[in-house]
């Protein structure tokens, strides 16, 4: 005798097979061959340019990828460190260990440091740009996810992608961390906001990002019983003590709570100004600049602000905009070398949500031009950046 109820079964298993397999061509390998391209191209630009007494590699691993070099290398400088007329310079303090000890880890299988460095910015970079597609065809569709994902590749400055800097990974983790936040995997998005904290100092507009959040869903939790609390706040307060455990550790090496700040404000010239210095150097640019360089970057500042104010305007999934806005706001609102802003600007990643949204709605065939004049254009932008001009970007 046969019971009434009847047995729920799974897909067959060459089904889920298949099914994986579709998933792992359309949405890991086609973002990776999208990142493959851009870099071949943008590296072939950078060979095409390179002056004859230089070289790719050494273009790839020039001025602050020598701090991070060294980092891996060497360990921390263990003070403050002078000029001979008594003045602070920058040091290696300055910067968060999460790239370099990639690196040192990468250095330590037997590749030369220079070549690690490279080599972890290429990883992080591919990794990257299959996130930001599958967090895009998890807010709108999967069209909308490519899109952003040529658009990542094509920004300015995704010449970082290829360098020994750590843009590359802090973006990685950023989109890992959004996208598990998407996810409500709460645990899984505290820990890359943790280490996206113990990369860059925009790390920490990515913790206030997963903080809000965090208090969103247990506020409006409190209306469904069995909704968990605990995971969203232990996420948020793990993200946000990863930036100040790494100013905290500066100040102990040096031997005051304030070190780091001073080690930025006096060695490195760069402090808080809420924005004075940012308004003064577009302001004068467009003024009395005639060099391509200092107007590109103008440009690129506001552009970026443009886009990221009209990203919260358009409504996309807040947590992102808002990780946007702050992160937009670390950069205009201190003073330093403007001329390193488009690359500082790389990890604002809401200002390509509305760009994206642009180009989506057309035609394939208006749409697919596009996106190759916008890649070529970032790739040439990027591989004249480090080989044409002359100065630290």
């Amino acid at each position: 005798m046969t019971s009434g109820a009847t047995e729920r079964v799974g897909p067959p298993a060459g089904d889920a097979v298949g099914a994986r397999r579709e998933f792992v061509l359309r949405h890991v390998l086609v973002p990776l061959v999208i990142f493959a391209a851009n870099r071949f191209v943008q590296l072939l630009l950078v060979w095409a340019l390179v002056k004859p007494d230089s070289s790719v590699s050494s273009r790839l691993t020039i001025w602050d990828a020598d701090f991070f070099l060294r980092i891996a290398r060497d360990g921390y400088d263990r003070g403050f460190q002078y000029d001979p007329s008594g003045h602070l310079v920058g040091n290696t303090l300055a910067f968060f260990p999460g790239y370099p000890m990639c690196v040192r880890a990468l250095a330590f299988l037997g590749l030369p440091y220079a070549l690690a460095g490279i080599v972890v910015s290429l990883l992080f970079g591919a990794a990257a740009t299959v996130l930001i597609h599958l967090l895009g065809r998890r807010l709108r569709d999967d069209r909308f996810g490519y899109v952003l994902a040529v658009l990542f590749c094509a920004q300015p400055m995704s010449i970082m992608f290829s360098m020994a800097y750590s843009e590359a990974m802090f973006c990685a983790l950023v989109l890992a961390m959004l996208l598990a936040m998407h996810h409500g995997r709460w645990l899984t998005a505290g820990a890359f906001g943790v280490l996206a904290g113990l990369t860059r100092t925009t790390g920490l507009a990515a913790a206030l990002a997963l903080a809000a959040y965090a208090a969103w869903s247990i506020w409006t939790g409190r209306r469904e019983p069995g909704t968990p609390r605990v995971r969203p706040a232990v996420a948020a307060l793990a993200a946000l003590a990863s930036v100040p455990a790494y100013w905290l550790w500066v100040g102990l090496r040096l031997g005051r709570l304030d070190g780091w700040f001073v080690q930025q404000s006096q060695g490195w010239g760069t402090k808080i100004d809420w924005g004075a210095a940012s308004i003064d150097f577009v302001t004068s640019t467009f003024r009395t600049s005639d060099g391509l360089v200092p107007v590109a970057a103008a440009l690129i500042l506001v552009g970026t602000g443009v886009l990221v104010v009209a990203a919260v305007l358009a409504r996309f999934w807040w947590p992102m905009t808002l990780y946007g806005l702050l992160a937009y706001g670390t950069v205009v609102g201190a003073a330093g070398y403007f001329n390193s802003r488009p690359r500082l600007l790389v990890p604002v990643l809401s200002a390509l949500l509305p760009v994206g949204a642009a180009l989506v709605t057309a035609r394939t065939r208006v749409l697919v031009p596009c996106l190759v004049g916008i890649s070529l254009l970032g790739c040439w932008f990027g591989a004249y950046m480090i080989t044409v001009w002359p100065y630290t970007i």
